[in-house]
């Protein structure tokens, strides 16, 4: 048991001793690259709610794996997730986007009501 005990100190001063734990500086690599190809992607698209809107439904077809569509369009590095691959193929205009065309807006003409 003292062995267990002197191991498990040596693991919490080494934690406690690094600048900075080994996951967050994962992480936080990961959400950069993650960060800039939205930051292009959303040049790219213009309106940041349409490219979440495209960027949800194609990796939903990357996630289903049933072929066809759910293959991914560019060539990612292994590891890639399918919200950065989805973004990859924005970038490269492999998947592209029709917005409907925009009605004017009409106010409602209000009934006519009987008088009792």
């Amino acid at each position: 048991m003292p062995e267990t005990t002197a191991f498990l100190k040596g693991i919490i001063d080494d934690f406690v001793v690094a600048p900075q734990p080994v996951w967050r500086i994962i992480t936080s690599s990961i959400y950069l690259m993650n960060a800039e190809l939205a930051k292009r992607a959303v040049e790219r698209v213009g309106n940041p709610n349409v490219l979440v809107n495209i960027v949800s439904r194609r990796v939903r077809q990357l996630n289903s794996g049933n072929g066809g569509f759910n293959r991914p369009l560019v060539d990612v590095p292994a590891g890639t997730g399918a919200a950065d691959t989805a973004l990859r193929e924005i970038l490269e205009d492999k998947i592209g986007y029709d917005l409907p065309e925009a009605l004017p807006a009409v106010r409602p003409t209000p009934k006519k009501r009987k008088k009792h």
